[in-house]
């Protein structure tokens, strides 16, 4: 798997797409972004309950988009939704990212492609019409030795034809396989978290009951992870942290437990030694 240089940001060079589509159709982007296109498009063909909107953007090769935790630089995709009266757009849900290293570096992302899941909730008693129309603005860092920012703004009108759903479901299936799973999947079980103080920040260690290969940390507030230090042995997981103010508590732990290539979500509570 391809390993970029990581980021020199260039803030002088904005890629910047502006794009407004309808259910599937793709953009190709009129700039030197190595980011080639944005989709946005759902499988759904009722929406007077909850569905999915499927973000899809494809990259040139070498060129690599952020998790929800970038790692040591970068960031992750931002989405604003402009949504009908009464809607309500979740969390941004990402698949599992792969950890990108050089030279002490580490950064969590996607190559190729990186596909987004986000759940809408209409209001209650919603019946739709032909007139409505899901938009979002996006803002993204793509890398390989150097960074460009970029960003696009899409639309999708709510009367998705057949062919379009079809193909939106494949992207949905495929972001399925991609997706984290539950650590008890996993067949493991992660105790309370226990931090200690040192010199230098925090040491947090989550006993597991059966190894893992690797831990991508989801950012922890008001605090710096050492991602190159994260260690992970038959007792667990060890991470070091550094809080922004010596007074911060951190409260809980959550991430990617690796497995086999495979991510499942781990989450538990921290408490102090």
């Amino acid at each position: 798997m391809p390993v970029s240089l990581m980021p020199t940001l260039l803030l002088s060079v904005m890629a910047i797409a502006a794009i407004m589509t309808t259910d599937l159709s793709s953009h190709r982007i009129e700039s030197a972004s190595p980011v080639a296109s944005v989709t946005l498009s759902t499988p759904a063909d009722d929406f007077s309950r909850p569905f999915d909107a499927v973000i899809h953007l494809t990259l040139s090769p070498d060129w690599y988009l952020y998790w929800t935790n970038p790692g040591d630089a970068g960031m992750s995709l931002a989405a604003e939704w402009h949504l009908p009266e009464g809607f309500q757009a979740g969390d941004l849900r990402f698949p599992t990212p792969e950890k990108i290293v050089h030279e002490g570096i580490v950064a969590f992302g996607y190559y190729d492609d990186l596909i987004i899941l986000c759940t809408l909730t209409p209001p209650a008693g919603y019946r739709g019409g032909n007139r409505d129309t899901i938009r979002v603005d996006l803002d993204w860092l793509v890398c390989s030795q150097s960074c460009i920012p970029g960003k696009a703004s899409l639309a999708m009108a709510l009367d998705v034809v057949p062919a379009r759903r079809i193909a939106a479901k494949e992207l949905a299936d495929r972001f399925s396989r991609q997706a984290p799973g539950d650590l008890a999947d996993a067949g493991i079980k992660a105790g309370t978290a226990h931090a200690t103080r040192t010199d230098s920040g925090l040491i947090i260690q989550v006993p597991l009951t059966k190894s893992v290969d690797d831990f991508y940390p989801e950012t922890i507030h008001d605090s710096v992870i050492d991602h190159k230090r994260i260690t992970v042995g038959e007792n667990g997981i060890t991470i070091p942290a550094t809080p922004y103010e010596a007074s911060t508590i951190v409260k809980s732990i959550s991430g990617l437990a690796i497995v086999k290539g495979k991510g499942y979500r781990l989450q538990t509570r921290v408490e102090y030694q």
